[in-house]
């Protein structure tokens, strides 16, 4: 059963790989490739870091 709940830091790495593969897959021939194919993981993980122990806003996650 899932589960919604809001997210921790500890949710940064997981919430930062879907959003690169997400990306990567769900826009493929909609934004150019090469785009698609730099999207920085390390960069995404580091916004997901400080967004998430800024305590701005509220950040929900899925958890199966």
């Amino acid at each position: 059963m899932s589960k919604i709940r809001e997210a921790v830091a500890l949710d940064a790495e997981g919430t930062a790989y879907v959003h690169v593969k997400g990306w990567q897959t769900s826009y493929v021939r909609i934004i150019e490739q090469s785009y698609l194919d730099h999207i920085s993981y390390v960069k995404r993980l580091d916004l997901r870091k400080e967004v998430l122990s800024s305590n701005k806003g509220l950040q929900l996650v899925v958890t199966l």
